[in-house]
This record gives C-alpha cells, sequence and structure tokens, in this order.
C-alpha cells in the first residue's frame, strides 16, 4: 500500500514513475521505491531534537540491469511529464510542481511549463549526451 502522498503510475507489472507530493506530511521515515532498486527514494519526516546515529553505508556489490533511474526534486515552477512504456509509447502524462519529487523508471519527455529549478539525482557515473541517453522512436529512435 502506497504511503499518503505518493502515487505509482504502473503499466501493468512495470512502474514507470513514482510521484512524492509535497503533501506528504505522515511524521516517520517513508521509502516508496521498492527495495529491489539501485536508487532508493527516502521522505523523513522527524521531529527537533531527534538525532540519526553516526554512519557509513556500506558496500555492496550490485550491478544495474534496469534503465538508468532517475529522480527530479522541483524546487520552482512546473514540469509536464510525458511517461512511456516498454513499447516506447505514450502511456499517462503528469504535472508536478513546486516541493514535490518524481522518480523516473522508465521513458520520458519533459515539457517545463514556467522557469523551474530542478534538482535531479541518478546513477553515475555521468556520460556524455550521446553515451547516456537514447531516443524513443517518438523522436526517431
Amino acid at each position: 500500500m502506497a504511503t499518503p502522498g505518493t502515487e505509482f503510475i504502473r503499466d501493468g507489472d512495470d512502474i514507470l514513475a513514482i510521484i512524492i507530493r509535497r503533501e506528504l506530511d505522515e511524521p516517520g521515515l517513508h521509502f516508496p521505491t521498492p527495495k529491489e532498486y539501485n536508487l532508493q527514494v527516502g521522505v523523513h519526516i522527524r521531529p527537533a531534537g531527534e538525532v540519526i546515529s553516526a554512519h557509513i553505508h556500506k558496500s555492496i556489490e550490485n550491478p544495474v540491469d534496469l534503465p538508468i533511474q532517475e529522480f527530479l526534486y522541483v524546487e520552482r515552477g512546473r514540469l509536464k511529464v510525458d511517461l512511456y512504456d516498454r513499447e516506447e509509447e505514450l502511456f499517462e502524462t503528469v504535472e508536478v510542481g513546486p516541493g514535490d519529487s518524481i522518480l523516473l523508471l522508465m521513458g520520458h519527455r519533459i515539457e517545463l511549463l514556467e522557469d523551474t529549478k530542478i534538482i535531479e539525482i541518478k546513477q553515475g557515473p555521468y556520460q556524455t549526451k550521446e553515451k547516456d541517453k537514447r531516443p524513443l522512436k517518438q523522436d526517431g529512435g
């Protein structure tokens, strides 16, 4: 069951995207991403004075056999995001705005509806545009 304030965009068994809306405000630690995903997204809603003990995360071997996952946090502005299924067909279009986040798991196209500031997180190392991205068939791929 999804945490209130999160939306899973699904095509059958495939999760195309996970949206974390700014309205998510349930106290605790929430990880909406499935545990097997290489990119994990956690949302902490914690009280003042709580302490997270000093720690370091262990190294693990974790080969990626999925498309690179991309996490966007919209600090200001609005985005229209087209989500594509495995067959590279347009599946759904969503909007995300200030304070919202979206984890992109399959093909996507982004249109900036306003002047926008986005923070992006994805697996590295970063490749050149030509090595990192493949156009979908709608864009000549």
